[in-house]
Order: structure tokens, then C-alpha cells, then sequence
């Protein structure tokens, strides 16, 4: 039993694909009634068929945030918040389909944008200058700068960056992280890296591993009501290409679906 709760993990994916490929091995027969975005269902998985909560969010952070605040707000006892889905990654040295652990989550988009003066932005042939200069760090968002935190966490006041601890989390729900995970922040954000120039501005100035769209909001949420959050996810691409070299979401898939058995392999 959890020491937070003795109800149901809530299980997040942003899309009903990466939700399919959570349970294609868990419960074959629950992959064909993934609900629909903004809706979820109940679940047993695993073998000591733990109670879940499957939630569809909708992508993106706002949409993440406006269903998992509306179910754990109606879902007494919950034992926490397990977001499950695909990344792309920044770093070259992470395979596609590799596994991914969240030890931070950051929001580089809330702040004071262009605060530190005028910005060049992209070449015409959309890469930019990348370089790291004044000029480059203008297309970023200061935190700081603004003077508001958003709120305030157990660990003083969260502006982009909210701490995670995942090996703590999975204790508190009883579940088996990956041993071979590659770990780091990860970047929530509502616009998508397209161009390398940005990706690689994002993770100089925040020390990144991947990129995704709803894990800085689940995780706020679940500090918010004081429920562990854990973040799980596969490498689909490397976050600022669009070249279908870049990309494997087949094999991210495959991953996921791997990665929701690990996590789910206690038999009690």
C-alpha cells in the first residue's frame, strides 16, 4: 500500500496512441477502450493488479494541467501521478527509443522574454546562430526577471524549475523504475523545438535532456495536492529536427510499452 494513499495511481499520457502503447502489454484487452482526450478510466495492471486511474490529458501544458487538477480533485486517496509518454531528446548520445527518467522538470517558457536585449533569431535557412551570445539568449524567457514565481513549492518558490525524485516517488507507489534509464530535467513547453538553434539554446541555458509538452504541469499539479509524481519516458527524436532521420516513434512505442511493464512488475 502507498504511505500517501491506498486509491488508484493516476496514469497520465498526453494521447490516446502513447496510452494504447502503455497497456499493449499490461492489458491488452483495456488498449482498445483508451478513452478519449479529457477522459479517463479505471484499470487493474500488473501482475498485483494495481487500481489505475488511465488518463488521456490532451497535449499540451495547459490541457494537462485543466484534466489531471479536474480528476484528482474528484479521485480521494490517490497513491500519485505517473506521466507516461514520448521525449525528444537533446543530447546526441541518447539513442532513439532509449528510456528516460525526469529528475527535474522546467518551464523555459514562463518569464520576461527578450529581457536581455534584441535578438538576431533564425538564419534564413532556419538553424540560427546558436551561439550562446546576448543576442541568442533574448529568444529565452527569464524567470527571474518577472518577479512572480508561479507558486510556492515545498522547497521555496517555483519560477521554471521544479525538483523531482523519482526513485522516491516509485517507492511511495510501489513501482520498479528502469535500471537503464538515462536520468536529467527534462523541458515542458508549448511550443515545439523545430529548429536546432532553439533546442540547443534551451538545454545551455537549463542543462536538459529532453523535451516534452505536459510533465512540468502534471508534476506542479501533484505538488499542488501533495501526491508523489513520477515521469517516465521514450526518446522519439531529437528535440529541433524534423528530418525523418531524427525521428523513431515506432521503436518509442515499443519502449513505452516495455517501460509500463517494468514499472507496473511487482506481483504484490
Amino acid at each position: 500500500m502507498s504511505e500517501h494513499g491506498d486509491g488508484p495511481i493516476l496514469l497520465a499520457t498526453a494521447t490516446q496512441r502513447e496510452m494504447e502503447a502503455v497497456l499493449a502489454r499490461l492489458s491488452p484487452a483495456d488498449a482498445a477502450l483508451a478513452p478519449a482526450p479529457g477522459g479517463a478510466m479505471a484499470a487493474r495492471l500488473g501482475p498485483a493488479a494495481r487500481a489505475a486511474l488511465l488518463l488521456v490529458t490532451g497535449v499540451g501544458p495547459v490541457a494537462a494541467a485543466a484534466t489531471c487538477s479536474a480528476h484528482l480533485a474528484r479521485t480521494p486517496n490517490v497513491a500519485g501521478v505517473l506521466n507516461l509518454g514520448l521525449a525528444g531528446v537533446y543530447a546526441d548520445h541518447i539513442p532513439l527509443g532509449a528510456p528516460l527518467v525526469a529528475e527535474a522538470e522546467v518551464y523555459p517558457e514562463y518569464g520576461l522574454l527578450g529581457a536581455e536585449g534584441p535578438t538576431a533569431g533564425p538564419g534564413t535557412d532556419g538553424s540560427g546562430s546558436g551561439t550562446g551570445t546576448a543576442s541568442d539568449a533574448a529568444a529565452l524567457a527569464d524567470g527571474r526577471a518577472l518577479g512572480f514565481a508561479q507558486l510556492p513549492g515545498p522547497e521555496g518558490p517555483i519560477v521554471q524549475r521544479l525538483a523531482l525524485y523519482p526513485d522516491k516517488a516509485a517507492r511511495a507507489m510501489e513501482l520498479t523504475l528502469p535500471p537503464d534509464a538515462a536520468r536529467g530535467a527534462f523541458a515542458s513547453v508549448a511550443g515545439v523545438s523545430a529548429a536546432p538553434w532553439r533546442a540547443a539554446l534551451l538545454a545551455a541555458r537549463h542543462g536538459l535532456l529532453a523535451e516534452n509538452m505536459e510533465g512540468f504541469s502534471l508534476a506542479l499539479v501533484a505538488t499542488v495536492h501533495n501526491v508523489p509524481f513520477l515521469e517516465v519516458r521514450a526518446a522519439s527524436n531529437r528535440a529541433g529536427s524534423r528530418r525523418a532521420e531524427d525521428w523513431d516513434l515506432e521503436r518509442a512505442f515499443d519502449t513505452l510499452s516495455k517501460l509500463a511493464q517494468t514499472l507496473f512488475s511487482r506481483d504484490g
